[in-house]
């Protein structure tokens, strides 16, 4: 049910009223306010309380696959007889990188329009976003404990 008020849907799987913008994850069985997506590579949700944690962790990523990418592309040009690992772990973290640049390019475009990736996907535009797109980018950045509702 809808409880037309609030704007709250109730969840059978957890029986109570979620807050807007809360989704019921099938594979945590919970109910996570702002679900963006559940990830399977933290083994957990993310959402409110861990997407600036998981934003930053994508950066992190990019821009270490990045490095080593580097790494390898300087040994392989220095060393004309480069060993077969280093030509391997080159296209292995290009790939990564290029894999991480579009997952941080899709999470800034996302933060940017106010929308969770799960809204994304299912291309929600009913939500009411009162803040603005620099306080979007300042919860996600700079504030330590957000406050989303």
């Amino acid at each position: 049910g809808i409880n037309a008020e609030y704007g709250q849907r109730y969840c059978l799987t957890c029986k109570h009223w979620r807050p807007l913008r809360a989704h019921h994850c099938s594979v945590c069985n919970n109910c996570i306010s702002h679900f963006d997506h559940h990830c399977f590579w933290i083994g957990n949700c993310v959402g409110a309380k861990n997407y600036r944690f998981f934003f930053w962790f994508i950066i992190i990523i990019f821009f270490s696959s990045t490095y080593y990418t580097v790494l390898a592309i300087i040994l392989i040009v220095t060393d004309f007889s480069a060993h077969l690992g280093a030509i391997v772990c080159a296209l292995y973290t290009v790939v990564i990188s290029v894999i991480m640049a579009s997952m941080v390019v899709y999470n800034l475009v996302a933060i940017g329009r106010g929308k969770s990736t799960y809204e994304m996907m299912r291309d929600r535009t009913t939500w009411v976003y009162y803040d603005s797109c620099c306080d979007r980018w300042e919860k996600v950045c700079c504030v330590l404990n957000p406050k989303y509702y």
